[in-house]
């Protein structure tokens, strides 16, 4: 008797169940579930680097509370690199960054301080309100900065005109 009768139920299952074996494992990088203790994806930030240039998300509240603002770090491939993360006091500002720089404070630096010459970030929070963010790429050896880029920002994954 063959080892897969000829009925098309049992068939489709062996075809789906050999492609998932056979599939490379995917990453969803900006999908990924949110690490605790944030729970909302407030911001995307799409072709961070670095890579002799530093990668600056600049955050700041306005709420009237301290908020807890944590940045995850994805490889061109969606691996997450990991979070960098801090309580942002109420009417402040903080620096999350790639590598430290000579012209700004950075509060929070990406874990690892690996190399990445193509990558995306998202900014988590317990609240989506009340939180305001740019991102820049900058030369991280001169004050005031040689070079520097502004950094699309968009909110969770939407980009403006969706």
């Amino acid at each position: 008797m063959p080892l897969i009768e000829n009925t098309p139920l049992k068939k489709s299952s062996f075809v789906v169940a050999v492609l998932l074996l056979l599939a490379p494992a995917a990453h969803a990088g900006l999908n990924d579930p949110i690490p605790t203790p944030f729970t909302k994806h407030v911001f995307s930030v799409p072709g961070f680097i670095n890579d002799g240039l530093v990668t600056v998300i600049s955050c700041s509240s306005a709420l009237s509370t301290s908020v807890n603002v944590g940045v995850e770090w994805f490889r061109k491939d969606g691996t997450s690199i990991g979070v960098s993360s801090l309580t942002i006091p109420a009417g402040a500002t903080r620096n999350f960054g790639t590598a430290s720089v000579l012209s700004l404070p950075i509060n929070s630096q990406m874990p690892g301080g690996e190399t990445v010459k193509s990558g995306a970030a998202r900014v988590l929070s317990t609240t989506t309100k009340g939180l305001l963010c740019n991102a820049f790429v900058l030369d991280p050896d001169n004050d005031p900065p040689t070079r520097m880029m502004q950094l699309l920002v968009t909110k969770g994954k939407a980009q403006k005109g969706e």
